[in-house]
């Protein structure tokens, strides 16, 4: 029970309060069933399935830290800075100890990684771009405008720094939750706190703001409501009005073989476009 920590209503306001008392329990529930089907499906299928597991494990999970960030500082390596997000424990690991990385790259990362959920915002900047002692922690003022609502652990990062040329920069890296319903209200937070306490600074975010081009109801962040609101506060982004009406950064397209079930895409709608949208977004203030 101890990796698993409770589901709170915070985050998830669709669940009950009954629910987040007994959210552990239930996890345990539905981890086991879903094993068991898993087991039982792939058993029928293909018996030698366990050789495929352990290939693909080793590509996706033993090697994912190496390879990404060999594709950050080789096939990127002109870029100044780098917004990840959902980023696991152990790859903060990796970057701070891969001294041929760190000799290229300063890794920014919260001063308390979340090792249980492996969602942690990062960012990365250049050495040869920005200096290194300018670079200070500013999520707590975020986390404080909001009150303790709409943020997990890892969610967001918030740094303040300066490039070698002279300028002032307040960077963020955002990750939202899975309808996007945080979004909005978050980045409301940042450009309130941006324009309060960082009147000098150029804000840059990079975000996974889990919007929805084609939201079917007000349960999900609309990807044009999302826009509306960013050409309200005079933000701009990397997404001009025929972008959003037709890039997708993310395909949503999934088999029933993971454990979100109300992600799962029959197979004869993989392609569909509801299941493509536009997630991801750089923003300036």
């Amino acid at each position: 029970c101890s990796l698993l920590e409770p589901i709170l209503r915070s985050k998830y306001p669709a669940i009950s309060i009954e629910e987040q008392e007994i959210s552990v329990q239930l996890q345990i529930l539905c981890l086991a069933i879903l094993d068991s089907i898993f087991i039982f499906i792939l058993n029928s299928v293909s018996p030698s399935w366990d050789a495929i597991r352990q290939d693909i494990c080793t590509s996706l999970i033993h090697e994912k830290a190496p390879r990404t960030s060999d594709i950050i500082s080789q096939t990127y390596c002109s870029s100044d800075v780098f917004f990840i997000q959902e980023a696991a424990a152990v790859f903060v690991q990796h970057l701070t100890t891969d001294a041929q990385f760190t000799s290229q790259y300063i890794p920014l990362h919260p001063p308390n990684l979340d090792g249980k959920r492996d969602q942690n915002s990062l960012i990365l900047v250049k050495r040869t771009s920005f200096e290194e002692s300018s670079c200070k922690d500013q999520t707590r003022r975020v986390v404080d405008r909001l009150g303790g609502v709409f943020l997990a652990p890892g969610d967001l990062l918030a740094v303040s720094a300066c490039d070698v040329h002279g300028r002032s920069w307040l960077l963020v890296s955002f990750h939202g939750d899975s309808n996007g319903l945080s979004t909005q209200p978050v980045i409301a937070s940042v450009f309130e706190v941006a324009r309060r306490d960082f009147k000098s600074h150029l804000l840059l975010i990079g975000m996974d703001a889990n919007t929805c081009t084609s939201a079917p109801d007000r349960l999900y962040c609309d990807v044009s409501r999302f826009s509306a609101f960013l050409l309200e506060e005079g933000a701009v982004s990397i997404w001009d009005a025929e972008a959003i009406a037709c890039v997708c950064t993310a395909c949503s397209s999934r088999t029933c073989l993971q454990t979100q079930f109300n992600k799962a895409t029959r197979m004869g709608d993989r392609s569909s476009s509801r299941h493509g949208n536009l997630k991801d977004w750089i923003v300036g203030l």
